[in-house]
């Protein structure tokens, strides 16, 4: 697993939610910025620009927003005031490092905008988002030119027309319109980038009796990327469907800085996000899973590495289930509070996996009931599978094999990882098999400090954040 790339992108993100020495757009007056021939550049740090001097310059011509001066002083450019322009003028942002918008900006008019950043992201917080009025503006990301799309319908005509292609959506779409699908909206194999602005996707609805891939994409292929997208209302019925997910059925893509709130029912590998398969980076899942096989909030069967996501909502599955995944996955800096269900006569039920992990820097608080093996972290280790600096507090409800933070273990594997014996009514951190490197505390005593082994950088304790529980800086309790 690339976990020093994965450290640093979880550092970016949590940089980007705290004051720094930004460039930033707001109502405070300007200073510390000077323009010249429509390029605008901090003199110091911590600079701003008016949004309303910036609207004026936008009516007339085009304007450059480019950060830091040359000289990284002002890495970031963010946008936290609305801004809103009706000319056909286009908008430059030219970062060192991260794009930050925490307001809405919108091109009102048939202007545009280019976005370009070096070793950072494009991040939208809180009302972010960037809306287009009109689809023949024009969209460049880092030198990609984006065709804008308002509504499913037209997205899926034109990713058929060029599978690997890219494309943003222009604003928010409520999918009622739409009716019912009776099959995956987007059926072909996507191998671009959908870059969704923040935007919503409301009502979607898939009610299908086929068997393979189902989800708004029915397959994001290798290469492709889903980012910056909102589903809210999903409602995916496939019960004999394999490979089941809100937003894709099969992946061998990535899905970066997505949201899904719903409920979604398969057959075999169901998930809040994706049915098997894919990178998953800073995703929250709050979704009804229910499964006749492997069940998880994010992914039924196979996927990751997962990072800086979290889950939350009830997982119900058949031979897995996983407050995060159902079966074999990558996990760093990821938690769940998912309630999660095995069917009678399941197998593997974990709160954050039911089997087949590589987990660290990870915790989940949700309940487990069922489940042939059962525990608070995961239902079953084998040869290989390892948990490090995790922990869980669920309590566990089953007739099979239990243990507080894992059902069987493999003899090995855990290191570092802690249990809750009040909280998960469990004495033992393993139902069966060793158990050496876990640990059971008493609610005061992980409530009391970070636990032996939880990295600083990492995690943080305090009574007010997460219950008093341990969490993780770059991916606090939201």
């Amino acid at each position: 697993m690339r976990l020093r790339a994965l450290l640093l992108i979880g550092a970016c993100l949590a940089a980007s939610s705290i004051a720094q020495a930004d460039f930033t757009v707001s109502k405070k007056p300007t200073h510390d910025v000077s323009c010249v021939s429509g390029i605008c550049t901090p003199t110091a740090a911590n600079a701003n620009l008016n949004v309303n001097e910036l609207t004026n310059m936008l009516a007339s011509s085009d304007t450059t927003l480019k950060s830091g001066n040359g000289d990284g002083t002002t890495p970031v450019i963010q946008i936290v005031s609305a801004l809103s322009w009706a000319s056909t003028s286009r908008l430059t942002l030219d970062a060192k490092k991260d794009i930050v918008v925490k307001a809405p900006v919108t091109v009102a008019g048939t202007g545009a905008v280019t976005i370009t950043y070096d070793g950072g992201d494009l991040l939208f917080f809180g009302k972010g988002k960037l809306d287009f009025s009109d689809v023949t503006s024009r969209l460049i990301v880092k030198g990609n030119g984006y065709e804008l799309v308002n509504d499913v319908k037209k997205l899926a005509i034109a990713v058929a027309k060029n599978p690997s292609g890219s494309f943003a959506l222009a604003g928010d779409h409520d999918a009622a319109e739409d009716g019912r699908y009776k099959t995956s909206p987007i059926g072909t194999h996507f191998s671009g980038t959908f870059e969704g602005l923040s935007h919503e996707i409301a009502n979607l609805t898939i009610n299908s009796s086929g068997k393979d891939y189902f989800g708004l994409f029915a397959s994001v292929d290798s290469g492709g990327v889903i980012r910056n997208l909102r589903l809210s209302k999903v409602r995916v019925f496939a019960t004999k469907g394999q490979c089941v997910g809100a937003i894709a059925g099969c992946s061998n893509g990535s899905f970066q800085h997505v949201s899904v709130q719903g409920t979604v029912h398969g057959g075999d590998c169901v998930g809040g996000i994706v049915g098997t398969g894919g990178a998953i980076l800073d995703a929250n899942a709050n979704v009804r899973v229910v499964a006749s096989g492997g069940a998880g909030g994010f992914a039924g069967c196979e996927t990751g590495p997962i990072s800086f996501s979290r889950s939350t909502g009830s997982v119900t599955g058949g031979y897995a289930a996983g407050g995060l995944v159902g079966v074999g996955a990558t996990i760093d800096q990821s938690f769940s509070t998912a309630s999660v269900y095995g069917a009678v006569g399941s197998d593997y039920v974990g709160g954050l996996i039911g089997a087949r992990a590589e987990i660290t820097n990870s915790y989940a608080t949700g309940n487990v009931h069922n489940g042939g093996y059962a525990g608070g972290a995961a239902g079953r280790l084998y040869s290989g599978d390892q948990i490090v600096s995790s922990y869980s507090t669920g309590e566990i409800r089953t007739g099979g094999v239990k243990g507080g933070f894992a059902g069987r273990g493999a003899g090995h594997g855990f290191k570092f990882d802690y249990w809750d014996i009040d909280t998960s009514g469990e004495v033992a951190g393993c139902g069966k098999k060793g158990c050496g490197g876990v640990t059971g505390l008493t609610d005061a005593q992980l409530k009391s400090g970070l636990p032996k082994g939880f990295d600083p950088k990492i995690w943080g304790s305090d009574p007010n954040i997460n219950n008093g529980y341990p969490y993780l800086l770059a991916n606090p309790p939201q």
